[in-house]
This record gives structure tokens, C-alpha cells and sequence, in this order.
């Protein structure tokens, strides 16, 4: 048997524990777990599946068919969360069946089951898989009841979890320990957050409930879910992460204990203070121990002694009380023991997201303080919550050997629109697990809200207990065939889920690589809402008619083809789901015409009307869609959260938790303070809601054309906040319309009966204005990809540095050309080998699946000499220091002015400075900058003794000197961080300089020639090395400021390889005098230079103007000192 990595010894210590019996958690006798778990979910075959477990390190599993009992499968296992995957991974690679989001599809599996043949292995390659953000227990599960924790608790063991959080159950210790330290009701009451706000409570952004104290009876009935979701987790041989305390208290504590060091929290999203500002126990106090002694004894008499492992974050969205690195160190010493205090096994789990969500005061030193005052690797996990998009292991060197798990965050506040990037699930975990000195421990899953996109979380998991990367296509096309269970699946269904995870489920752009919202749920506005990115983006980065036409109109297509599809309950949902995306685009197609049309000075109220019926429209026939399947339905995120009321006062206690509902996914605040946030595509919600509040927007509009007056933002926002908190506070159910989800079908019945996708739009739109049905259904020539609308910023929101650069692009002219520059430089960083298949005469060397992840493209960086005398020497040094570039090309000037600054300084003067009064007093202007001659004195007294150096060693060892080893010599002779040169002999960079003569380097060397002639420098083999550098290139790129020599050389060293694959130039040469300074992109495409087809942008600009905003928005992206304006 072949067995997988070594599970860290306090992995085992927990697994084990959460096998012996407790006073609160009843253990199973080991394999009993996966027995209930056989009948529940494959009650036929509860006698055809044996399970042993085998001694052995990891987590492994051997499938292989019964010895002497013909139709059995035995699965050997050296865990049990193995024998779960084992167990698993016969039902889908063998029996063709499933379990989902939806429902289990595992009683499906064929009554004679398939044999395995030759036994089938499998191993984790990490010790830990881990599930849920603590938000997700507000998000998705706040209103769970155990059935539907019961099939989430299977789905995630049988794809091998083993980590789960679990923060149900929470309150109710906490309030007991609060009790004991003399708290009343009502000071702890006053601090407890609401059902659907609970985690940012636990989080200690906020405090108390804007919709009325949360009831005790919510409180047991928590407690009691929790110890059936604990017993449940641990049958599935899985370790609970529980709550700890964490440090947040009621501000009552301050006054009953008048000594303690208790300090108030920072705010939060715009909350007022009264509920936010947590009051913060610093864990250095005394009390600090004593309380969390308290919460973990109550707790292992509640629940037993099942897990070690703790979940604990302090600063999650909270800035601490200080910066000073002392006192960062001694917060985490102090919280790890009276961790350990309470547990001698105690391992401390923390969400590392504020190291992204605050990276300005995050810095590389206060992370290591902060994480240094944890002892040894071992005891603390962090989950690096957003590493697909946003990693944060890498800039701190694999949190400087903290353990720590790769994570997918994706599904931002449960918003539920497509997006995905399956090959950096199925590439990046891997290449970060095998990087020197890495600590990575586990794959994890961290996304807000489950909400659709399944596909991309399953994967995750999967690649969990592969060694090498999925196959992206025959994984989807096996994933299609277990989703839609049916004998003859028709192709088009597969063809369907090709386009898909060709398209919306391969976005490669790190600005949108979030679930995308739909303008439609938000908050109307002229200006805002369309091309956000970031993580919760509003930008479509897909063409719809190329991709969710195709594919919706091949998933009806094949429920023709196929009538047993229209039964099955994933792909009921996966129609309406696609049909739904395709409205929401449209609803931002429609939406810029209204905009164009209002923005129109001449146009009537009349035009504007007819402009906004097609919005109305669409939400309407949206809302109608949603209403065939269940799981799209406010009326069941209400009635889920009603039905947990009850006791004496159960009207009033529903009220107050369909208040809560409610609230969460609209206003989310008393007072909209995060609007919008948690917003959703359900029936109900997009009618009773977003629609009204779109015919508000429209009706406004209209009325200021018709009124002639100017449009008023606060005004029709205090309308829409009006009526947000108008809504929250209705009961479903009492308004016409609202019917309760009991009375809808559960199966859609309306695709079916469609001849083609033009007719099932057409339905979705029958009465509709005949305008609203041309927009939404005419089929029109396509707009090409690439064209983008005309936008610029919007400073009515709050934009940050990024946030403003990204809205370059939409501007036009050169900001046009400069948001391109800024998209081709992240192409150029993006690029691996990895991300093409090997060429037919692909070398042996670039077959490793490892060097193919790992080989870059090289880019070029030339710049002419004034650009080292200004500022963006300081720019030019960031790159080369960080090894953002691979090789550099520049003038004499652009060498010696590095090395003069680190002898003197270069100051700022003025372009009308009198040249003949400036010789006489020895200063020497370059543009509106002065450097005194005397740094020219102080250059030759410093770089002669080192060209006589030179002389001697060629004397005495014939080495040939080349400008490249030559400026690498000077720069380790500088020995100076300040210098560009220092960092390019540090980082191995070679700089070439072709004209090394051309300036005072040339002048020192003349003159050292009459004194001690003989010093040789060889051009050629600087030439060949060069042209060598781009001819082994995979891809090669071009970042070239200026003109003349530079911008020359690197082109030319293109030539050599058929043509540069990116290039931005940045200088304000034109073309008219046939330079080739000035020349554009293209007259290089015409030589070969660059590639035909080959991305490129020329901007016309002074490259001090915008060459440190292209940095900040490209390279500068990587680093702990990501630029914030």
C-alpha cells in the first residue's frame, strides 16, 4: 500500500482524541461513522461496503473489490476521513454518482455494483483539508437546521475533509463565562449580536443587535444544533476547530473590574459607535487567562475533550491598539498561553485575511512580531484565506514557518454570480507546497457563502489527493456525467460545461477573481456600479453571447434530446442558474442605454421612460425564472429563519428573526452601513425589492427631466434607505404575491417545453414592451471583445490607489493606453509555461510539469539616463531588488548617475535656470535638476581605483572584461543598498549597456587610459549574451522608457527570437521624424520585433509621470508596500 505525507504529530494527538468517549460527545466504535453514513445515504447497499482500517502515516485508502463475496467493496484505510474519500472515490469513478449542494444522488449507485478491478490507491497530500470561513455560519448557515447540516457534514467527508470549523453553540458558553465573572443579563445581553450577525460579534467588529436583543432561546437551541453537528463531525473522523475566547467583551467588564487593561476597538464599516468599537481584554492581563480557563473547561465539559485546535482572530477587519512591535509580540505570547494554560495541547487557528484586508499596517515586522510570539511552527495554522487571488504566504516567506493552509475564498457575502479560475486551483496549491522551505499544511475552502459555482470548490478538494494537477477537461467532462445522472447523456450538455470552464470558469485576471454581483442588486446610480473589480467585482471579464448564450442553449437543447434530464434536480438547477446569469448580463447591457439616454441632453422624460421599461423587464421576468426552483427562494431563507421560533412568544420571536433575515441580505445595518453586501438573485427578493427599487431610480429620472431639475444622489439614496428599512421590517407572506415556498414546484417547469433558447427568452418576456424585448432579444451583430465602453472614476465613492488605476482604461486617449500597459505587464508577471501545453520539440528539460510552473517570462527593462537622475532611479531600484525584472538595457548615463547619487546628492532646481551662471558656480542641469560637479570629483576618485583593479586582474588572469561585468563590478564595489547596481550584481540581473563610453564612466576611462593604458572592454560578447538571453526566452516582454540606445537594443535582441510577446513603450517621441525613438509598436511588428498579434501599447507620456503608477499598479501589487492613496 502506498501511503502519503506524515501527518504532524498534533493532527494525530486530535483525530485520535476525537475518538474517545466524552461527557458530551458520544464516540463511535471508529468505523461506525462511515457505516451510518453508508445508510443514510445508500441505504440499499449497507451491507455491500466493508471497511478496514490499516496501520500507516497520512491519510491513504486501497479500493479494491470483496475477497470471496462476489458484488463487494472493501476499502482499506489508514483514517477514517480516508476510508470517507476511499469510499467516495468508488462511488464516482465506478458507480457514476454523486452528492451535491442540492441533494445526494448517492442512492443512484447501480443495485449490481461495478467491480474495481485491479485495486485503486489514493493518498492526501496535505494533513489538513479544511472548510468554512466564520462568516459562512451567518452567510449560508444561519438559519441550518441538522438536516441540512447533515448532508453538508457528508458532502464534505466523503470529498475528505477533516478540518471543519465549528462556531454553533458559541454564545452559550460565553454567556455562562460571563456569567461567572459577575456580568448581569442585561451587560451581556447589551453585546450579543443578532442570529444573522453573529460572526462579526465573534469577530469583535460589532456589538449588540439593531433589531433587538438575541434571545436565550436562540442561545439553547444553538448549543443543542452544536452538539449534533460535533457528534456528527466527529463520527466522520473529522476534528472540530471550536471557538475560544478570543479577548471581546461587554464594555461592563471595564467597570467591574476597574484595574483591567480593557482598550476599545477600532470601527468598523462606517457603524456607528454604540455598536461597534468591541472592547478588547488584552491578553497580557491576568483576566485574560482566568476567562479563557473558563470558556475551554466549560467547553470540554460540554462537549468533551474532541479537538485542540482553536480558532482565534483578534484583528479580523480591527486595527490593534498599537503598531509597537513589543506589543504585537506579547498580545499573540500571551493569547498562545492561556491557550495552553486552558489546554497543554492547545494549536492556535487564525484567518490570516488581515494581513491582506490591512496590508498597510501589516507590515512584513509586525507580522513576524505577531506571529513570533507564537512558540514553534507547529501551534499555530494560518489559513491564507484568499489565495487564489490574493495570497499572502508568499511575502512572508511561508508565514515564516508557521503552518498554513491554501484557501479559496471566491464567494464573497454568498453572491452568486459565475466566475472561476479551475487552473490556478489545480496548479498554485501544488507549486506552493513544493516551494523551498515551504510550510504549507493543508487545502482548504474559505468562500463567505456557498451560493453556486460548485464546480470550483469540488475541484479544490479534489486536487487535495492528487500529487500532480487535474486534468482540467476530463475532469469536467466526468464531474457533467455524475451532476447529470442519465443513461445517453446527451453531448450538448457536455459541450455546455466545455464553454463554461473554457470561459467564466477560466478568468485569469486578478482584479475580478471574485464572484462577480450583478449591478441589478445594488443600491441604483448614475455612476458606480458597472466595472468594479477587485473582490467584489461588477466587471463581466467574459463576451455572454459567446459563452452563456452558447451554453444555455445547448442545456435545453439537450433536455430535448434527453426528457429524463428534467427530472434530475442539478440540472433543473443548473438551467436556471445559467438562464439567470444571462438576464443579469443583459440587465447591464440595458442598463448603459438608460444611462446614455439620461446622459443625453435633448432627450424627454418620455425617452428616459422608454429607456428604463426594458430594466423593469428583465427584473420581472427574472423574478418569474427564479420561481421555478426551490433554491431560489427568499420565502425559504424566511421561512428557515422563522421556523426556529419558539416558546411563548413565537410571533414575536419570527418577527425578529425574519428581521434579521431580511436585513442581512439588503441593508445589512441599521442604516445600510454595508448596503448590498450579502445581496442575492432570489425569487421574492429580486421582485418585492430590487424591482421597486429600480422603479424609484427610473420614476426619479424621469422626473428630473420632465422638472428640468439636476439629478440630487443624497436625495434618491435617502428614498432607497427609506425603503430598505421599510422592507425589512414587512412579514413574508402579508403583501400580495408573496407566496411561501411550500407551494412551489420543485422541479422547473418551464425550459422544457421550449423548441430553442429564442423561444424560452421569448417566453421569459411575454408582455413585455416591445422595446424591452429588442434589447433584450435581438440578435445583433456582436460587439467585439474588445470593446470597452467609455468611463471615467467616480470620486463620489471612496477609490483607492488601485481602484482609480484600474479606471484608466475606461477613460480614453492615453489613460486608454495606460490602463492597457498596466493589463500587459500583469500578462507579463502572470505567465508561466505551465499555462501552454509543451510544444512538439519541446526539450526534455521543460517537460517537468515543476519547471514549467516555475519559468517566467523574461522581461526586458530599458531606460535612458535622465530617468536614473530623477526620482525613478528609487522606482527602477524597487524592480530590480525585488527581481520584478530579468535583464536591463541603458546608457552611460543611466550606470554612472546611480553611482553618483550614493556619493552625493541630486537636487531639484528649474528648467529656466541660466546656463552660463550655472557653469560658472560648477552645477550641472539635466531638466529641472541640478547635480554639483564636485559629484563628478568625488565619481572619478572613486571608480579609478577600481578600474586600476580591473587593469590588474586582466593582467593577471586574462579575464575579458564586457560593459555587463563591468557594471557588475561597480556594483558590488558600491556596496551601497541605495544603488540600482548594487541590487542587479545582489539578484544576478545583467545590465547592458551598449555605450558604455557615452558619458563620465567614459570620460574616467579615457583618462585612465593615459595613465595606466592596456584596460580592454569587449563589446561583442555583451552582444551575444544579450541576443542569448532572448533567444532561450519562453516569452519575453519589453518595459522600455525613452528612446534611442535602449529602446533600440532590446528590440533588436527581439528580432533574434521572431518577435517580443509583450511590449509597453512609455516616452513623448512621435513619429514623424522617422526615429526610431519615436516610432510606435507597429513599425516594430513590421521587423520582427515584435510578434504580429503580440499585445503592445505605446504611451505618450513623461515616464516620471507614470511609470511609478504602472508599477504600483503592476509590481508593486506583490509587496507588503502596496501603494494606498
Amino acid at each position: 500500500m502506498r501511503f502519503g505525507v506524515k501527518v504532524p504529530s498534533i493532527l494525530v494527538l486530535c483525530l485520535a482524541s476525537a475518538a474517545l468517549c466524552s461527557a458530551g460527545i458520544s464516540s463511535p466504535s471508529n468505523l461506525d461513522g462511515i457505516h451510518a453514513l453508508v445508510r443514510r445515504r445508500i441505504p440499499k447497499h449497507t451491507s455491500s461496503f466493508n471497511f478496514e482500517l490499516t496501520n500507516g502515516s497520512g491519510d491513504s485508502f486501497v479500493v479494491s473489490d470483496s475477497r470471496g463475496k462476489e458484488g463487494g467493496i472493501v476499502v482499506q484505510c489508514t483514517t477514517i476521513s480516508a476510508c470517507a474519500r476511499g469510499l467516495y472515490t468508488y462511488l464516482t469513478r465506478f458507480g457514476g454518482v454523486d452528492i451535491f449542494w442540492t441533494g445526494s444522488r448517492l442512492d443512484q449507485l447501480p443495485a449490481q455494483l461495478p467491480s474495481v478491478g485491479t485495486p485503486v490507491e489514493g493518498s492526501a497530500v496535505v494533513p489538513y483539508r479544511y472548510h468554512f470561513n466564520t462568516v459562512t455560519f451567518d452567510y449560508t448557515a444561519a438559519f441550518y437546521t441538522f438536516d441540512e447540516w447533515s448532508l453538508l457534514l457528508d458532502w464534505m467527508a466523503l470529498r475528505g475533509v477533516n478540518l471543519p470549523l465549528a462556531w454553533d453553540g458559541y454564545e452559550y458558553i460565553l454567556v455562562d463565562v460571563f456569567r461567572g465573572v459577575g456580568l448581569s443579563e442585561a451587560d451581556i445581553s447589551a453585546f450579543l449580536s443578532g442570529p444573522a450577525f453573529q460572526a462579526w460579534n465573534r469577530f469583535g467588529n460589532i456589538q449588540g443587535s439593531w433589531g433587538g436583543p438575541l434571545p436565550q432561546q436562540w442561545i439553547s437551541d444553538q448549543f443543542t444544533l452544536q452538539k449534533q453537528i460535533l457528534q456528527r463531525m466527529v463520527e466522520l473522523g473529522m476534528t472540530p476547530v471550536l471557538p475560544s475566547f478570543t479577548g471581546f467583551v461587554p464594555s461592563a467588564l471595564k467597570t467591574a473590574f476597574p484595574n483591567a487593561s480593557i482598550v476599545a476597538g477600532s470601527g468598523w464599516s462606517g457603524f456607528p459607535s454604540s455598536i461597534t468599537n468591541d472592547s478588547f481584554l488584552e491578553p497580557f492581563d491576568p483576566l485574560y487567562a482566568t476567562i479563557q480557563k473558563s470558556f475551554i473547561t466549560k467547553q470540554v465539559e460540554a462537549y468533551g475533550n474532541i479537538s485542540h485546535i482553536y480558532t482565534l482572530d483578534q484583528y479580523n477587519e480591527n486595527s490593534p491598539f498599537s503598531g509597537d512591535l513589543n506589543y504585537l509580540h506579547n498580545v499573540s505570547l500571551n493569547t498562545f498561553d492561556s491557550l495552553r494554560a486552558a489546554d497543554p495541547d492547545a494549536v492556535w487557528l487564525m484567518q490570516a485575511w488581515l494581513f491582506f484586508s490591512d496590508s498597510a499596517f501589516w507590515t512584513l515586522d509586525r507580522i513576524a512580531s505577531y506571529l513570533g510570539g507564537v512558540p514553534g511552527n507547529d501551534s499555530m495554522i494560518l489559513l491564507d484565506l484568499y489565495s487564489e487571488a490574493q495570497p499572502q504566504w508568499q511575502r512572508t516567506s511561508s508565514y515564516f514557518g508557521k503552518s498554513w493552509i491554501w484557501c479559496e475564498l471566491h464567494g464573497f457575502g454568498g453572491n452568486m454570480g459565475f466566475e472561476g479560475n479551475l487552473a490556478t486551483l489545480t496548479t498554485s496549491p501544488l507549486m506552493a507546497l513544493h516551494e523551498p522551505d515551504s510550510s504549507m499544511k493543508g487545502f482548504g475552502l474559505t468562500m463567505e457563502g456557498q451560493e453556486g459555482n460548485e464546480i470550483v470548490y469540488d475541484l479544490l478538494l479534489d486536487q487535495a489527493w492528487s500529487s500532480s494537477s487535474i486534468d482540467i477537461s476530463s475532469y469536467v467532462c466526468s464531474w457533467v456525467s455524475r451532476r447529470y445522472q442519465v443513461k445517453n447523456l446527451p453531448s450538448s450538455a457536455q459541450q455546455a460545461w466545455t464553454i463554461l470552464s473554457s470561459t467564466v470558469y477560466n478568468n485569469s485576471d486578478p482584479n475580478t477573481q471574485a464572484t462577480v454581483k450583478s449591478i441589478l442588486e445594488l443600491a441604483p446610480s448614475l455612476t458606480g456600479l458597472v466595472n468594479r473589480t477587485g473582490h467584489h467585482p461588477t466587471e463581466l471579464f467574459y463576451d455572454t453571447n459567446s459563452t452563456i448564450v452558447p451554453a444555455l442553449k445547448l442545456l435545453v437543447q439537450a433536455s430535448k434530446q434527453n426528457t429524463a434530464l428534467q427530472a434530475v434536480p442539478e440540472f433543473a438547477y443548473d438551467v436556471v442558474d445559467v438562464a439567470r446569469q444571462l438576464l443579469a448580463n443583459r440587465f447591464l447591457d440595458v442598463y448603459g442605454v438608460l444611462m446614455a439616454t439620461y446622459n443625453t441632453q435633448t432627450d424627454t422624460a418620455e425617452a428616459v421612460a422608454a429607456a428604463g421599461n426594458p430594466l423593469l423587464t428583465i427584473l420581472s421576468e427574472l423574478d418569474r425564472l427564479l420561481l421555478t426552483n426551490e433554491h431560489f427562494l427568499l420565502s425559504s431563507w424566511i421561512r428557515d429563519a422563522r421556523n426556529w421560533a419558539n416558546g411563548p412568544n413565537k410571533s414575536q420571536y419570527a418577527a425578529y428573526l425574519e428581521y434579521n433575515a431580511r436585513n442581512q441580505i439588503t441593508l445589512w445595518g441599521p442604516d445600510g452601513e454595508i448596503n448590498d453586501y450579502a445581496s442575492k438573485q432570489w425569487a421574492g427578493l429580486v421582485g418585492s425589492y430590487y424591482l421597486p427599487r429600480w422603479e424609484m431610480f427610473t420614476t426619479y429620472l424621469q422626473n428630473t427631466k420632465k422638472n428640468g431639475e439636476a439629478y440630487n444622489s443624497t436625495l434618491i439614496a435617502q428614498q432607497l434607505l427609506a425603503f430598505g428599512q421599510q422592507w425589512d421590517n414587512q412579514t413574508w407572506g402579508e403583501h400580495s404575491g408573496e407566496i411561501t415556498s411550500v407551494q412551489f414546484p420543485k422541479i422547473p417547469n418551464l425550459g422544457w417545453k421550449l423548441d430553442d433558447i429564442q423561444t424560452f427568452m421569448t417566453s421569459l418576456t411575454l408582455g413585455a414592451p416591445e422595446a424591452a424585448a429588442a434589447v433584450v432579444l435581438v440578435q445583433s451583430e456582436p460587439v467585439p471583445t474588445s470593446a470597452v465602453s467609455v468611463e471615467g472614476p467616480n470620486f463620489d465613492n471612496q477609490l483607492d490607489l488601485q481602484q482609480l488605476l484600474a479606471s484608466y482604461e475606461r477613460i480614453g486617449f492615453q489613460a486608454n493606453s495606460f490602463g492597457k500597459a498596466i493589463n500587459i505587464v500583469n500578462k507579463m508577471r502572470k505567465w508561466r509555461l505551465s499555462d501552454e501545453p509543451p510544444a512538439p520539440d519541446e526539450s526534455e528539460e521543460y517537460m517537468s510539469p515543476s519547471v514549467r510552473a516555475q519559468t517566467k517570462c523574461t522581461v526586458f527593462l530599458g531606460y535612458t539616463s535622465n530617468l536614473i537622475s530623477s526620482g525613478l532611479r528609487e522606482v527602477i531600484l524597487y524592480l530590480v531588488k525585488h527581481k520584478h525584472v530579468s535583464a536591463i538595457v541603458t546608457t552611460a548615463g543611466g550606470i554612472e548617475e546611480d553611482f553618483i547619487k550614493c556619493l552625493g546628492k541630486t537636487y531639484l532646481a528649474d528648467f529656466s535656470l541660466d546656463g552660463a551662471d550655472l557653469r560658472r558656480r560648477g552645477m550641472n542641469r539635466i531638466g529641472n535638476l541640478v547635480v554639483p560637479n564636485d559629484n563628478y570629483c568625488k565619481f572619478e576618485d572613486w571608480v579609478t581605483p577600481i578600474l586600476d583593479a580591473m587593469l590588474e586582474e586582466q593582467t593577471r588572469t586574462n579575464i575579458v572584461w564586457t560593459p555587463s561585468s563591468v557594471i557588475r563590478r561597480l556594483g558590488k564595489e558600491i556596496n551601497n543598498e541605495e544603488s540600482v547596481y548594487y541590487w542587479s550584481y545582489k539578484n544576478d540581473i545583467p545590465v547592458f549597456c551598449p555605450a558604455l563610453t557615452d558619458g563620465s564612466l567614459g570620460d574616467m576611462i579615457y583618462f585612465h587610459s593615459f595613465r595606466s593604458p592596456g584596460l580592454t572592454i569587449d563589446i561583442v560578447r555583451d552582444i551575444r549574451a544579450l541576443n542569448d538571453l532572448s533567444l532561450k526566452a519562453k516569452r519575453a516582454g519589453m518595459i522600455i522608457l525613452g528612446g534611442g540606445v535602449c529602446k533600440h537594443q532590446i528590440a533588436n535582441a527581439m528580432l533574434i527570437r521572431n518577435g517580443a510577446d509583450y511590449s509597453v513603450y512609455i516616452n513623448t517621441g512621435q513619429e514623424f521624424d522617422g526615429s526610431d525613438s519615436g516610432a510606435r509598436p507597429d513599425e516594430a511588428v513590421s521587423w520582427g520585433k515584435i510578434r504580429a498579434g503580440a499585445e503592445s501599447s505605446k504611451v505618450y507620456a513623461d515616464a516620471t509621470l507614470v511609470f511609478p503608477l504602472l508599477v504600483a499598479a503592476t509590481f508593486a501589487r506583490s509587496t507588503e508596500n502596496a501603494p494606498a492613496l
